[in-house]
């Protein structure tokens, strides 16, 4: 018989990020090492609303974030980051659906052709790719090419 990952499902609440959040979004990115946001950029979506955070109810544990840039007709997911051990159930998902039902309705996004876990997760949403970025992502050891995907709601 094999083991089975208990999957524990939170109650959580989608907020509008503060600049309280910052540090916590900071530590969520060098984890899954994602480019760091810096300050600057993330006072001015904090301003603009831009930065949504899922925290967990009741000891506002901040697990998860959304940056967006653009407006309700055309948005560009910045990045999505989910802490580790918060992955694989179902709050990137939320986050999505969240944003959808806030009425955007042209969503962008970059994801690296090696990156199989995200692009099966946008694809499971219904992102569709629409173009590809040669050589978007540059490591010390490699490029990679960026699918474009978006998502339109009817």
């Amino acid at each position: 018989m094999q083991n089975q990952q208990k999957q524990i499902r939170y109650q959580i609440k989608i907020l509008n990020a503060t600049i309280y959040d910052f540090n916590s979004i900071l530590s969520i990115e060098k984890d899954l090492k994602l480019p760091a946001t810096n300050f600057k950029l993330f006072s001015n979506l904090i301003e603009l609303d831009k930065i949504f955070v899922v925290k967990v109810i009741p000891s506002n544990q901040l697990i998860g974030f959304v940056e967006l840039q653009g407006d309700l007709e055309e948005t560009e997911i910045i990045t999505l980051g989910i802490k580790k051990n918060f992955q694989n159930q179902g709050y990137g998902k939320q986050l999505i659906n969240f944003i959808i039902k806030k009425n955007y309705k042209n969503i962008f996004l970059e994801v690296s052709l090696s990156n199989l876990k995200a692009l099966n997760f946008y694809k499971s949403l219904g992102f569709k790719k629409i173009s590809i970025r040669k050589n978007y992502y540059r490591s010390v050891k490699k490029q990679n090419d960026a699918f474009i995907l978006n998502y339109k709601t009817v």
